[in-house]
């Protein structure tokens, strides 16, 4: 009984650190695409062949400004985000180890 509680426990972690593992590099994929709506509708332009900055400012504040800091703190709250799932991973992973080991230790005796 306990040798297929030990194997289903190793069975949860690794599907957890897998699972971590995943939401890791996704965050890390999000962190490198920019909010292009945002910058198309409020910075850049397009007439003819000629891309012109409108410098909107709406209640003192330079729109384009506002874009990049946004684009900025997006970047980093996604990769703060995927450091994060990658350590937790790596603890789902450690976990995954140590219940292997019990079970093999279980079930040499």
């Amino acid at each position: 009984m306990s040798s297929s509680v030990s194997i289903g426990v190793v069975v949860i972690w690794t599907i957890f650190s897998l699972t971590f593992f995943y939401l890791a590099h996704d965050e890390n994929r999000k962190s490198n695409i920019p909010l292009k709506s945002l910058e198309k509708a409020y910075c850049n332009k397009q007439i003819g062949n000629f891309i012109i900055n409108s410098g909107a400012v709406v209640a003192g504040v330079d729109i384009c400004d506002f874009v990049d800091e946004l684009q900025q703190s997006n970047k980093e709250s996604h990769s703060i985000a995927s450091v994060s799932y990658f350590l937790a991973g790596l603890v789902a992973l450690f976990s995954t180890m140590l219940a292997a080991y019990e079970a093999y230790k279980r079930s040499n005796k």
